[in-house]
């Protein structure tokens, strides 16, 4: 596929980036309300920065408002900010976004910009999005630069959207770093220039963005299949992208890497919920013979939705493999679709209901209903059950009548059946 189609597909697919909020000025939320409860405003927007990401435990956005409004009436800006885009209301938060950039907040003119190329509590104004975000460019936020750049590519000023954007880059912003790999990979304004698109994919990824390593390392092998040297640069961005927590690299790691390393890759992934990553971890376990980790992992594999997963982990169940906790669902599972009427595959829970299991409490009851359905249905292994249990006095009261009956519907379906039905087991009650 061409650099130009891949780079546009995957760009396109990538997550939008959100601003960056400062961090709080304390270590614990404790700390910060100490300092809030003694005046200090910064305590109390970062307490309200914690209450808002869930750092106390909980999402508490109506506490974190209440302390963003206490930190901005008193002139704090960052907290003026962090009101404004918690405000709901486009016209307040406007204000809000106004009078953080008027107290010098970067942040603020960030947010200002925002809603004048947007048009959000104020009618769309290009040219002071533009200046609202050189302003917070200028003052620090590197956010602020990378809008700068892109609205400058919009006027039509690639020149300086460029310099904007690597300006950003250089001083690490990894979004500057990624936005301008798509405009020198797509030759969007610019001359293409698929060398330098890839460099900067790679300063992102070390800047730590994991989608960016896996483009990069898509780029890199391009058409280049069974260059030594360019696989094991596009292994090594992939190895990266899985250490930055994406599954879907873990997971391509694990088919890359050596045998004694896959089992270690496909983890990682299969840590990300990458069912396949789950799946691949069981196999290896299976070949290894240890099949109490091979139940766990593909037991895993199946809680992701990977169905072949649920598959063989019910296969090991059925031979007596994994923990009561793993086996429950599946026996449970096995035991609805049977007594719905689905009775491929009833034999083995039919006999954890006769016998007992750590997972499944004996109900011969139960079994006995399952078979019987299963007889009707003319399923004569089934029928040959019952008649070995009734002639037998096989968990149930021998009766000898109910037992030459159920022979004679096994005899009436198939031979084989038939004779299983005419053999009383050795442990049949006397």
């Amino acid at each position: 596929m061409p650099m130009r189609t891949v780079l546009l597909a995957v760009a396109m697919a990538l997550p939008a980036t959100a601003l960056a909020v400062p961090k709080a000025p304390c270590a614990s939320g404790s700390e910060c309300k100490k300092k809030c409860d003694a005046g200090a405003l910064d305590g109390c927007w970062g307490l309200g920065v914690m209450k808002a990401d869930g750092r106390e435990g909980f999402v508490d956005e109506k506490g974190a408002l209440e302390l963003f409004k206490k930190a901005c009436d008193g002139g704090f800006a960052l907290g003026c900010a962090s009101q404004a885009s918690a405000t709901k209301d486009p016209a307040a938060s406007l204000a809000l976004a106004r009078k953080a950039c008027d107290l010098e907040a970067a942040l603020g003119c960030v947010l200002l910009g925002i809603k004048y190329r947007d048009g959000s509590g104020v009618a769309k104004d290009p040219k002071q999005a533009l200046a609202f975000a050189r302003k917070g460019c200028d003052g620090g936020e590197t956010m602020g630069c990378i809008q700068a750049g892109m609205l400058m590519l919009d006027a039509g000023d690639a020149k300086g959207a460029v310099k904007l954007l690597d300006g950003g880059c250089q001083g690490g912003a990894r979004d500057a770093c990624h936005n301008l790999a798509i405009l020198f990979g797509t030759g969007k304004a610019v001359a293409k220039d698929e060398a330098r698109a890839i460099a900067l994919l790679e300063k992102a990824c070390d800047l730590g963005l994991a989608d960016d390593c896996e483009l990069a390392a898509r780029l890199v092998i391009g058409d280049k299949k069974g260059d030594a040297q360019a696989s094991a640069k596009a292994e090594q961005l992939t190895r990266k992208a899985c250490e930055l927590g994406s599954g879907s690299a873990c997971y391509l790691a694990s088919v890359k890497a050596p045998k004694e390393e896959k089992s270690r890759w496909a983890e990682k992934a299969c840590a990300a919920e990458i069912g396949e990553g789950c799946f691949k971890v069981a196999i290896i376990a299976e070949e290894a013979n240890d099949l109490g980790r091979a139940v766990d992992f593909h037991d895993r594999a199946c809680r992701t939705g990977w169905k072949m997963g649920c598959e063989s982990a019910t296969k090991l169940i059925a031979q007596g493999v994994g923990k009561a906790e793993i086996a429950k669902p599946y026996f449970e599972t096995l035991l609805k679709a049977c007594e719905a009427g689905q009775f491929a595959g009833c034999e083995m829970p039919v006999t954890v209901l006769r016998k007992g299991h750590p997972a499944i409490p004996r109900d011969v009851a139960r079994a006995v209903k399952i078979l019987e359905k299963s007889c009707e249905a003319k399923d004569a292994t089934s029928c040959a059950t019952l008649s070995q249990m009734y002639r037998g006095g096989l968990d149930v009261a021998k009766d000898a009548a109910r037992g030459e009956l159920y022979r004679k519907k096994a005899c009436a379906l198939d031979e084989k059946a038939c004779s299983v039905s005419q053999a009383l087991p050795t442990d049949a009650k006397k």
